[in-house]
């Protein structure tokens, strides 16, 4: 979706590098919810986290609350996290109880996926979708995601230049 806002084509189809991890998310999905410890579920494909995350929030007619910085490493730069938002690589996100968590993540460490499992936010009641960036200043992930973006939109294309040139003479003010 955000190359499609941008006017670009990707060069690189999501693909599966691994099948048995595949496999080790499936045992350690039915395991929690043979425990009841799944709330929801959504895979992470079309459009990616952001779009996953603001269509689970639709179905359940609530917001998010999604901790950026905690998503992204501390030294990742603009291009990583804006993978982590919109990236439509194999992946999933859950929703569980808080008190859930340590049992959820346990799970996930046995299947040897511990290092693919974050807690990335929380239900809000406000109906919105917040991005919280816990840092300050110009090198968090958000602020260089807001570069970028700026930088992106400053950059027209040359058919767009032209069109602008053509309203500019032919479009009336009003």
């Amino acid at each position: 979706i955000l190359a499609q806002v941008f006017g670009q084509a990707g060069d690189e189809a999501p693909d599966l590098d691994d099948p048995d991890r595949v496999k080790s998310l499936y045992v350690a999905l039915a395991e929690l919810r043979s425990a009841s410890l799944v709330l929801a579920y959504h895979d992470r494909s079309d459009g990616g986290l952001l779009v996953t995350l603001a269509e689970m929030a639709f179905a359940g007619r609530t917001g998010v609350a999604l901790e950026l910085d905690g998503l992204v490493a501390a030294e990742a730069d603009a291009a990583h996290a804006l993978a982590a938002l919109f990236s439509e690589e194999l992946g999933a996100v859950l929703q569980v109880r808080r008190s859930d968590l340590p049992a959820v993540e346990e799970a996930f460490e046995t299947a040897g996926l511990a290092a693919e499992c974050h807690a990335i936010g929380s239900v809000n009641r406000i109906g919105r979708l917040v991005v919280r960036a816990t840092k300050v200043g110009a090198e968090t992930a958000l602020a260089q995601i807001a570069r970028l973006v700026a930088e992106a939109q400053a950059g027209k294309a040359p058919i767009q230049r032209l069109v602008d040139r053509i309203s500019a003479v032919f479009v009336p003010i009003v």
